[in-house]
């Protein structure tokens, strides 16, 4: 299971009730499949899936791109401050708020950039 697949399995568990993947996929607007393959740490959700989980889940959308990044193999454990927090609280079933309270700290890594901006693309050359 990936990180991703951990947090979705904290609001399973946080719930009074059962809740499937289909449910999940129903509410961000995916597949049973796709629900099933982000758990898996198989495949990964759409920038707009992420934002749509990040709302069902009730944790701040960084946290879910943070558990994004991990399984895709873009970020290691140690460039996230808080994940050693956000694995454990997971995995013991902590509610998405005490998720949250564990993962206050804003993404911080050295090996990535702020974009510079928009690129504006080449002017188109004249013939003649």
């Amino acid at each position: 299971m990936g990180e991703l697949g951990r947090l979705i399995q904290a609001h399973k568990d946080a719930e009074r009730y059962d809740v499937t993947n289909a449910a999940i996929a129903r509410q961000v607007g995916v597949t049973r499949g796709a629900v099933g393959y982000w758990i898996k740490g198989t495949a990964r959700p759409s920038a707009e899936s992420t934002r749509r989980l990040a709302k069902l889940l009730g944790i701040p959308h960084a946290v879910v791109l943070n558990a994004v990044l991990l399984d895709a193999g873009y970020l290691q454990p140690k460039d996230v401050p808080s994940h050693d927090a956000t694995a454990a609280n997971a995995r013991a079933g902590a509610s998405p708020a005490e998720v949250i309270e564990a993962t206050a700290e804003p993404l911080t890594s050295p090996k990535l950039k702020p974009a510079a901006g928009p690129r504006r693309p080449p002017a188109p050359r004249r013939q003649g």
